[in-house]
């Protein structure tokens, strides 16, 4: 197993900036996949969008017959300066306004 282990390791330094998180709470479609709504946030290409993590999934209370509902954690950080909150707030509703148009999700 060794002979066939790549021995390339890749580093990257530390964060000189900190990160800010937003949550995305979304009532959807059972047929709809968490992996849509991530491909839709990355589609944006929006550069201080470090990472998209499904969080959670839930499924009872509160949604409509046919629903479920996902939790998205998504990461913003700058490798140039400090976000500030108004800024990153504006992006999370573009990144809210993009993902109800495309996949016809509502937030939660």
């Amino acid at each position: 197993m060794l002979a066939c282990a790549s021995h390339a390791f890749t580093y990257r330094s530390l964060p000189r900036y900190p990160s800010v998180v937003r949550d995305l709470a979304l009532a959807v479609s059972e047929k709809t996949a968490a992996g849509r709504i991530i491909q839709i946030i990355r589609d944006l290409h929006i550069d201080i969008v470090e990472d998209v993590i499904l969080f959670d999934l839930y499924r009872g209370k509160h949604l409509a017959e046919g629903e479920k509902g996902l939790g998205f954690r998504i990461v913003y950080r700058s490798v140039e300066r400090t976000l500030e909150d108004a800024e990153v707030n504006r992006l999370h509703e573009q990144v809210i306004a993009a993902v109800s148009a495309q996949a016809g999700v509502r937030p939660r």
